[in-house]
């Protein structure tokens, strides 16, 4: 199973799964965003960072300021990516924890670095509780 979840600043949600291997991350992120991908041009869409698989999550972690959630599901467990925009809110990171507090999942933290750079960690996070500690950080350090 894939699954999406976005948070936006002020605590929204946004979900999308698919069961079988019909459509990809970005495709789900295309059909749940279908007005603000509309607006994107080609381009866009192939936005280049350092990971250029998922060019829809990166311009909505950047644009519309979302914590955007890859979750791949698979018999031994699995792995969820989080795109972190620039600036984080509180909510945002309560959210984020309270969702995956329970999940035996690793986790790959991407950041937006600068407006025009995300960049992945290199650490692998095995709670939720050590990516929220990571952003916590950010914060403090003022990026």
């Amino acid at each position: 199973m894939r699954k999406i979840v976005t948070i936006a600043p002020f605590g929204s949600i946004i979900e999308n799964a698919i069961e079988d291997g019909s459509k990809n991350h970005n495709d789900l992120l295309e059909e749940s965003f279908q007005d603000f991908a509309s607006m994107l041009s080609e381009e866009e869409k192939s936005f280049t960072c350092e990971i250029t698989v998922w060019p829809i999550a990166f311009w909505v972690s950047k644009l519309l300021h979302h914590i955007v959630v890859l979750e791949n599901h698979i018999e031994d467990g699995g792995s969820f990516i989080i795109i972190a925009p620039e600036e984080v809110s509180e909510i945002q990171k309560e959210i984020l924890e309270k969702i995956y507090r329970q999940k035996d999942e690793t986790f790959c933290l991407i950041e937006q670095i600068s407006p025009q750079e995300f960049k992945a960690r290199e650490e692998m996070y095995t709670t939720i509780e050590e990516v929220i500690s990571v952003l916590n950080e950010q914060r403090k350090r003022g990026r």
